[in-house]
């Protein structure tokens, strides 16, 4: 998982851009795993505590579950700038508010993830991503300030550009290639 950067500074009353950068963040299965959502999920209003855990066989994709309720309930995330590499999130200075969030150091953005029968229609939304505040242990789903990304962006279809971009790039020969 990645972190981001911020392009302006967060005392601006413009919101806060978050760029993918090249450190990486471990989140073990721990107390310090959890996040608090006040507000909830849209559609599992409900729902105000998850875990995220990852399972390294089904990289890239990782989880979110609720701790109460329904522990059954969990969605499936990924990582956007892997899918999408100019993807940019720009956090509302309500949402920066509400995640109590000063430094884009300490944020960590992921989507949703839908899935369909046919691995190929899987889509994630880049509209709304889930911003965390891994300081604070706190979460939210917002709305891309300002941007027009897809809400049903196609995931099969990014990770098989960068397979081609990785093969084009590599002298050795895949299977079936």
């Amino acid at each position: 998982m990645k972190g981001m950067t911020m392009e302006h500074q967060i005392e601006q009353a413009e919101p806060m851009v978050l760029e993918p950068i090249t450190r990486t963040v471990e989140i073990p299965v721990s107390d310090g795993n959890i996040f608090s959502f006040p507000d909830g999920v849209p559609a599992f209003e409900e729902y105000k505590q998850f875990v995220l855990y990852c399972n390294t066989e089904m990289q890239p994709f990782f989880f979110m579950k609720s701790l109460d309720i329904s522990p059954e309930i969990s969605f499936v995330c990924i990582d956007p700038f892997l899918i999408n590499p100019d993807y940019k999130i720009r956090v509302g200075r309500a949402d920066l508010d509400a995640l109590g969030l000063k430094r884009s150091e300490d944020a960590f953005a992921f989507t949703f993830v839908t899935l369909r029968d046919n691995p190929c229609d899987i889509t994630t939304n880049l509209q709304g991503p889930i911003v965390l505040n891994l300081k604070r242990g706190l979460g939210r789903q917002i709305i891309n300030e300002g941007a027009q990304n897809e809400v049903r962006f196609r995931v099969w279809d990014a990770l098989m550009k960068i397979e081609e971009v990785a093969s084009a790039d590599s002298s050795v020969m895949m299977c079936g290639s």
